[in-house]
This record gives structure tokens, C-alpha cells and sequence, in this order.
């Protein structure tokens, strides 16, 4: 699909999901809509669990709403390249023309409006996704709100907002000794529009999350500072141009900028994102999406959006598992909804097409084959590897003759970095980007993409 002159609108199925994500959709859409002259036909998406009656409108955005949507449709924009491409590499500020339907009267009293993520972002184990959040993470940022609430000099009292009524009154008990208001009920309007008008009229807005969609919509149709506890970087509030204020302040480590200098791609080459962007994704010349044969990833994760991801955008790609983690996550989650779940039968028939879905882009074959390093001597193989499991030496694993490009993850670059220096040095007539992805008490967390 190539924009132009003559495709003046394009149809969009939204997202089914709660409504800082439905706003995220609609703002990108309308800076999209915009800048490529176009009227978009915005499918608001109610087929699924979460539905809400639509009280947004949009710059050359058209909203509609279905309810029912017994297959999701393929081939539209939201499943094309420019899209994906669009959203993880451009980010929404204040100039979207995105608001709510209701006009009502701003609050008569001044306050800093407090908003906390509960439910389902509160997650348990050790690989969370971005978006998301331990225990740990409340409390930290329970923590961090009082601390800067401390830093207060003009006394305004606090208005909390949440879905979670339990965390809602936790945080209120954790600061009881601040002034705490009520603000009224807006007659005909549903809750979740009301908590996201009165939190955008709020002087400032606190992110008591370490990453809230809802928080950032209120605080960019408002117009309004926005505070956040984490770094940037963590997470997609890379993503968002407004005011968003650090507590407390970062200064620039001399570490990170000693790792900022890595960076030999030509920036007038094109780039790609593969993966999600919400969870994870990297940057990778188009070129290389585009020439690689075969993709050998060493993923360890039941997290397949890479791979995926790299499949569509070259659907002729063979690809290579070299791990049987994927399987085995599925099978315990197939026997955990046997055994525990109540309506077995309609989810284990969904739950088995899904599957059906996730692994036809996948050779069984190569799935179990224990003959592993075959695949890395093929001619324009493509490596997805953490630099942990190079178990061996490196050069076992990147074949600088054979392959077309790989992205090697670091969790801890410090500690990785002679072999760091190493691979940059024994692939030193290719392409090489060193790409920061979290920076944390000094531990610096990236991935190194090559193009041969």
C-alpha cells in the first residue's frame, strides 16, 4: 500500500482495548490523517470484552462503531508496514487534534490530580512487558508520589483516580496527610470519561504507574505537565513529545555517554521496527528485512512478536527456533486451562486456533531438529541472540560470510563489553548500531544490530 494523491481514505479496525489506548489509536491516526491529507473510517472497536460508547472525535478521523467482528479482518491498514512503522518511530504531542465530546465546565477549586493503574497491569514473575508492573513497581511509585508531593510548595489538594478501587483507597491511606477532595458526579457521562476530563483540568498530573496510557491522554488533550517516576527509556513515554517531568531529575552518566558514540549506520537509510512496539522491538535496515533467507533466533521467551514480525514483512523467510521454550509454555498453558478454567470447551477451541495461528509460520521440523548449527551456515541467515547464549565462541555463531544481519541483546553491556569489542572489531566492514534500550543504576541494557 503506498500513499498518494490517489488514496485519499483508508478504513482502520480499532484496537478493542480500554481508553487511553483507544485515544493513543486515534491521536496517531489523526497526526497520520493530517500529514498525508486523508480522511481515515475509524472502526470503534467494541467486539470484544471491554466496551465503551465512544465520546471522542478527531481531526480527518471518522469514528464508527461495531459491536460484532466475528473475524478480524486482514489487509487493512492497521496490519500494514507504514502503520507499524509509524508507530514506533513517531511520537504524539500536543498538537493532536483529539478531544472529548463533552464541553462541561472546568473545576471551580484548583488540584494535582493523582492516577494509578491497578488490575490487570499489576503482574507477578520475572519478565514483565513494557506497559506493565510488579508489586514492587506500586509501591515504589506509592513512594515516589509522596516524596514529590513533599516538594510542594503551593498546598493544593489531591484528586485521585483509578479503575481499581482497592489500590485507589491504598494510595489514599498512604497519603492521609495530604488534603484530599471529592469531585462531583457528571450526570450522563460514564466513569471513565469523567476520571479522564477532571484529571485533564487537573494543574499537574502525577503518573503513580510506571507506564499509563490513560495518565498520558489525559495529560496531552489537556494540555498539561505530566510527572513520571521511571526513565523514559523503559518504556513507550519515548513515544510521547509533551511535558513530562522527571522526579526526581536525571542527570546524563558518563557511562551511557560513552556507549552513545557506537552508532555507524547511515541515517539516510531506511529502517524498519520488528516486533511490537509496546513490548519490544528493533530498529533493523529495511534492506536486510528484506534479503534474509533464513532467521535463526535463539528467543528463550514465550514472547514470538520478533519472529512474527519478521515473517511478515518477508513472508519467503524460513525460520529457525533454537529454543523449545515456546512449546513448552504453550503446553502448560493448555493444561492450566483444562484443568482450572470453567468454560474449557469454547477456550480451549480458541486457544488451539490461536496456536494454530502462532505456529504455522514456524517449520515443526525445525522446532524439535537438534541440529542447530546447520542453520548458520546458510547463505543470508539472519541471528536473533541474547550475547549470553554464546555459549561458545562467537564466530560459531555469526558466520560474517554467510549471514545478512543480526540483532545480539545485552542486558548488562559493562559486563559484555570485550565481547562487545570483539564482535565489532571482527565484523568491522559492516554495518554497526548500538542501540540503548534502559539505562538503570548504571546497568546499561541495549542490543547490537549488524547489516553485512
Amino acid at each position: 500500500m503506498i500513499l498518494g494523491s490517489q488514496h485519499k481514505e483508508l478504513i482502520f479496525y480499532g484496537c478493542p482495548a480500554g481508553i487511553g489506548n483507544r485515544y493513543e489509536e486515534l491521536a496517531r491516526l489523526s497526526q497520520f490523517a493530517k500529514k498525508n491529507n486523508i480522511i481515515i473510517h475509524y472502526f470503534w472497536n467494541n467486539s470484544e470484552k471491554l466496551k465503551y460508547k465512544n465520546r471522542f472525535k478527531a481531526e480527518n478521523v471518522i469514528i464508527k462503531e461495531i459491536s460484532i467482528l466475528k473475524k478480524w479482518p486482514t489487509k487493512n491498514f492497521e496490519s500494514s508496514r507504514y502503520w507499524r512503522e509509524y508507530i514506533s518511530t513517531t511520537p504524539i504531542t500536543n498538537e493532536v487534534k483529539v478531544a472529548l465530546e463533552y464541553s462541561g465546565q472546568k473545576p471551580k477549586e484548583k488540584y494535582i490530580g493523582i492516577h494509578i493503574r491497578g488490575t490487570d497491569r499489576v503482574l507477578k514473575g520475572n519478565s514483565i512487558p513494557q506497559g506493565f508492573q510488579h508489586e514492587e513497581d506500586v509501591k515504589f511509585s506509592i513512594i515516589q508520589t509522596e516524596k514529590y508531593l513533599k516538594t510542594k510548595n503551593n498546598h493544593l489538594p489531591i484528586v485521585i483516580f483509578s479503575e481499581d478501587e482497592k489500590l485507589k483507597s491504598r494510595l489514599l491511606s498512604e497519603l492521609k496527610d495530604f488534603n484530599h477532595i471529592s469531585l462531583p458526579s457528571i450526570q450522563n457521562l460514564e466513569k471513565e470519561y469523567q476520571d479522564i476530563f477532571y484529571l485533564s483540568k487537573s494543574e499537574e498530573i502525577i503518573m503513580c504507574s510506571r507506564f499509563s496510557t490513560y495518565s498520558l491522554a489525559a495529560a496531552t488533550f489537556g494540555n498539561k505537565k505530566i510527572i513520571n517516576f521511571y526513565d523514559k527509556k523503559e518504556s513507550d513515554l519515548k513515544l510521547w513529545d509533551i511535558n513530562i517531568k522527571n522526579f526526581p531529575e536525571r542527570k546524563k552518566k558518563s557511562l551511557v555517554n560513552k556507549y552513545r558514540d557506537l552508532t555507524t549506520f547511515n541515517k539516510a537509510k531506511r529502517f524498519v521496527s520488528v516486533g511490537n512496539g509496546k513490548i519490544q522491538s528493533f530498529k533493523i535496515l529495511e534492506s536486510v528485512v528484506n534479503e534474509s533467507k533464513h532467521l535463526v533466533s535463539y528467543n528463550k521467551k514465550n514472547y514470538i512478536g520478533f519472529e512474527e514480525n519478521f515473517k511478515i514483512l518477508n513472508n519467503s523467510l524460513s525460520i529457525q527456533m533454537c529454543s523449545l521454550l515456546i512449546i513448552k509454555s504453550k503446553f502448560q498453558e493448555l493444561i492450566n486451562l483444562l484443568k482450572y478454567e470453567k468454560n474449557r470447551k469454547i477456550k480451549t477451541k480458541k486457544f488451539i486456533k490461536e496456536l494454530a495461528d502462532t505456529y504455522k509460520i514456524f517449520n515443526l521440523i525445525t522446532l524439535i531438529s537438534k541440529s542447530k548449527k546447520k542453520y548458520l551456515n546458510k547463505d543470508d541467515y539472519f541471528l536473533f541472540i541474547d550475547v549470553s547464549d554464546m555459549k561458545e565462541d562467537y564466530k560459531n555463531y555469526i558466520n560474517k560470510d554467510k549471514i545478512k544481519g543480526a540483532v545480539i541483546t545485552f542486558d548488562d553491556l559493562a559486563k559484555e563489553y570485550e565481547k562487545f569489542i570483539k564482535i565489532k572489531k571482527y565484523l568491522n566492514s559492516a554495518y554497526i548500531s548500538f542501540e540503548i534500550t534502559n539505562e538503570t543504576k548504571g546497568i546499561i541494557k541495549g542490543y547490537l544490530t549488524i547489516a553485512n
